[in-house]
């Protein structure tokens, strides 16, 4: 990681994996009928969606973007809310230690919707973050994009009826995450002062995080047509890119806000993607 003197180093984090394709995920009541969504308003009791981080240090919650792809509103339901909560924990939630109630009027369908924390937020080194969905009226519609997986370590957790439950007890044993970024300052920076270099084939991004201006190097010649940036959600982004060289690129992310990005590298002898940071401030 990079460390920058004198600020407080912040970092962007999510469950997501590398290839993960978050979507629009309905749920089923025992008769196979629609009730409502993963990670969203249903009518099958889920109250809560929480998920696991694990950040050893110091670290203060700057704030959380939810991936919203549906929100499905009237004049009835205008006073609906999803209230942000934090929670202490090892191996489920415990102790609550920060809220924040968020009108739905105030989302965008679609998009990653940044919500910043209003106070000082210090959890432990493992703790959990997500939202309550029961202040939502029963004729409006609140969801976020999901990814579910057959294999590796699940991060979403479930409240029905008070109780926290593990997704993969509720989903044949499949793992999942929800679309979230998590904004963390005062993470570690394990003392290095370089700028990182994220090595893996013939690809070479710098700094990273990024401060609206990425590096790209290459070890083979491409050309700015073969770069792509997308979001979490796999939305491509109009940037910026300045040819230095056929192996060197500056990409510059206009008003791009903070969050996690990819870029991609494709023609017909190199198709890479990496996981960025983009912090403009």
């Amino acid at each position: 990681m990079h460390g920058y003197a004198d600020e407080l180093y912040c970092d962007a984090f999510t469950n997501l994996a590398e290839g993960d394709l978050p979507v629009l995920t309905p749920m089923h009541d025992n008769e196979q009928q629609f009730a409502g969504y993963w990670g969203g308003t249903n009518s099958l009791g889920f109250e809560e969606y929480v998920e696991k981080f694990s950040i050893p240090g110091d670290e203060i919650l700057e704030g959380i973007s939810l991936g919203v792809a549906r929100i499905v509103k009237n004049s009835v339901g205008a006073d609906s809310y999803v209230t942000i909560k934090v929670y202490n924990g090892n191996q489920m939630p415990e102790n609550q230690i920060y809220s924040k109630d968020v009108l739905i009027n105030d989302f965008v369908q679609s998009a990653m919707n940044y919500i910043s924390f209003d106070e000082v937020v210090e959890p432990s080194d493992t703790f959990f973050v997500g939202f309550n969905v029961t202040n939502i009226h029963e004729n409006v519609t609140f969801a976020l994009y999901h990814a579910e997986r057959n294999e590796g370590e699940n991060a979403l957790y479930l409240r029905k009826n008070g109780n926290w439950i593990d997704f993969r007890d509720e989903k044949e044993n499949k793992t999942a995450s929800l679309a979230f970024e998590l904004i963390a300052c005062n993470v570690s920076n394990n003392g290095n002062d370089t700028i990182p270099i994220i090595k893996k084939g013939d690809i070479h991004i710098y700094p990273n995080p990024a401060k609206s201006i990425l590096n790209l190097q290459t070890t083979v010649e491409i050309s700015s047509d073969d770069i792509s940036v997308f979001d979490l959600m796999g939305r491509e982004l109009a940037v910026h890119i300045i040819e230095i060289g056929s192996m060197e690129f500056k990409i510059h992310l206009p008003e791009v806000r903070a969050g996690i990005y990819i870029i991609r590298v494709k023609n017909n002898t190199i198709s890479e993607s990496r996981k960025f940071y983009n912090f403009p401030y």
